[in-house]
């Protein structure tokens, strides 16, 4: 075969081209490959950019709650005038709440049976700077339990805080117990909780208030003995 020029100019130009174009389809390929990544790298930052943008609302919207929180809070713990009503406040675990919470700035009403005691622990309460007001009252009585609440608004026009602390116990096997016994424990310990928080709700729905129910360990645990004082506590 007989090569012409032409013929060996072709075979040169191939021969030179052929690694050029190779490289250029390789570039061109490399470079849609690039240009994949860079679109799906653009995606994930918009989609990065919105996650972010959202997190951002999200960390502002929890902020804003927070700070809500911070002041409801802080209303919270501004304890000074406001009222707590203490039924059996005159002994024991009540006469205790009564001077913790006047300690911390409340006015507090406390509730008894007994006049003397009601007077000392208003006594000292008031020496120590505090308001405090007693009401001798049965809280087994419905009417009397109203007139505690009423003599309370009457007195500071609020209530924050009610704790039914009032109570009594009894023991005796059951076989031999009285029943006049139960029912008395149930009209004291049980309505006489009842009855105090029936008539303080109102008010305390409008101070944003608690009710603090003093509990007992029979009231999870019955023990010997104790069956008047186990039922009306559970």
């Amino acid at each position: 075969m007989e090569f012409t020029p032409d013929m060996l100019w072709n075979i040169i130009i191939t021969l030179v081209l052929a690694p050029i174009f190779y490289s250029i389809r390789q570039n061109t390929t490399e470079a849609k490959r690039l240009d994949i990544l860079l679109n799906k790298t653009r995606e994930e930052l918009a989609r990065d950019y919105v996650t972010k943008n959202e997190l951002r609302d999200d960390m502002e919207n929890l902020m804003t709650r927070l700070e809500k929180l911070d002041e409801k809070i802080d209303k919270l713990f501004e304890l000074k005038n406001k009222v707590v009503v203490i039924t059996g406040g005159s002994s024991g675990a009540g006469e205790a709440l009564a001077y913790r919470f006047s300690s911390e700035g409340f006015n507090v009403v406390i509730g008894g049976t007994n006049l003397e005691r009601l007077k000392k622990v208003q006594s000292k309460i008031q020496s120590s700077g505090s308001k405090c007001e007693y009401i001798v009252h049965d809280v087994s009585l419905e009417r009397e339990v109203k007139k505690m609440i009423d003599h309370t608004i009457k007195s500071y026009g609020r209530l924050d805080v009610l704790i039914c602390n009032a109570g009594i116990s009894y023991r005796s096997v059951f076989e031999n117990a009285n029943l006049d016994v139960f029912e008395k424990l149930f009209r004291i310990n049980f309505f006489g909780s009842i009855y105090s928080v029936k008539y303080s709700i109102p008010h305390l729905a409008k101070t944003n208030g608690s009710i603090i129910a003093i509990s007992s360990l029979n009231g999870f645990i019955a023990t010997p003995t104790r069956s008047a004082y186990v039922s009306s506590k559970h």
